[in-house]
C-alpha cells in the first residue's frame, strides 16, 4: 500500500469516528443553538415543556397541571420534579460541553484518542441513564398522588397531545416530496 493511499485511509478512519463522536454527543431535538434550546425552555416552562417529547413524561406539562387544582402536596411534588429537571438539564449540558472539550483539544493536539472519548461519552450516556430513571420515579410518584377527576383530565390532555403530534408529523411526512425538506414556517 502506497504512502498516500495510506494517509487517506487514516483521514477517512479520523472523519469517520469524528462523526461518530459527535453524533454520540448530541442530544435529541437539539438544533443549531446546541444543549441551550431545551435547557431554556425548561427554565421558563418546566419539565414537560415542548421538547420533552410524547412520551408519558409529558404529563407534567405545566399546560396539563394548570387544569387540575392539584392540593399542596401535589404542588410541592410538582415542584420538586420541575427542580430536578432543571438541574438535570443543566449536569447534561455541562457533560456535554465537557465532552466537546476533550475532542477540541485532541483535534488541537493532533492525538486523537477514540478509547478515551467513548469512555467519557460512556460515563456521561450513564449518567444520563440514571437521572432518567429518578426522573420517571419522580413523576410516577407524583401519578399516584392524583385523584381519579386529576387522572381523567391529564389522561385526556395526553390523549390529546398524542394527536396533535402525530398530526403535526403526518402533516410533515406529507409536506416533504422527492427527498426534499418542507418549506419552514
Amino acid at each position: 500500500m502506497n504512502k498516500q493511499t495510506r494517509l487517506k485511509g487514516i483521514v477517512a478512519a479520523t472523519v469517520l469516528a469524528l462523526g461518530v463522536v459527535s453524533v454520540a454527543q448530541a442530544q435529541p431535538g437539539q438544533g443549531p443553538q446546541g444543549g441551550q434550546g431545551q435547557s431554556q425552555r425548561a427554565d421558563k416552562r418546566g419539565p414537560g415543556a415542548p421538547g420533552m417529547g410524547m412520551g408519558p413524561m409529558s404529563i407534567v406539562s405545566p399546560r396539563i397541571i394548570e387544569d387540575l387544582n392539584l392540593n399542596d402536596t401535589q404542588k410541592a411534588q410538582y415542584q420538586a420534579i420541575d427542580d430536578f429537571q432543571k438541574e438535570v438539564f443543566t449536569k447534561r449540558k455541562e457533560g456535554f460541553t465537557k465532552l466537546k472539550e476533550l475532542r477540541e483539544q485532541q483535534m488541537a493536539s493532533g492525538k486523537l484518542d477514540l478509547e478515551a472519548l467513548f469512555a467519557a461519552d460512556d460515563v456521561e450516556r450513564a449518567e444520563a441513564m440514571k437521572d432518567h430513571q429518578q426522573f420517571k420515579t419522580k413523576v410516577l410518584d407524583f401519578w399516584k398522588t392524583l385523584d381519579d377527576d386529576q387522572k381523567v383530565k391529564v389522561s385526556k390532555a395526553f390523549t390529546e397531545k398524542q394527536e396533535r403530534m402525530g398530526k403535526r408529523m403526518q402533516d410533515k411526512r406529507d409536506g416533504q416530496r422527492g427527498g426534499q425538506r418542507a418549506p419552514q414556517q
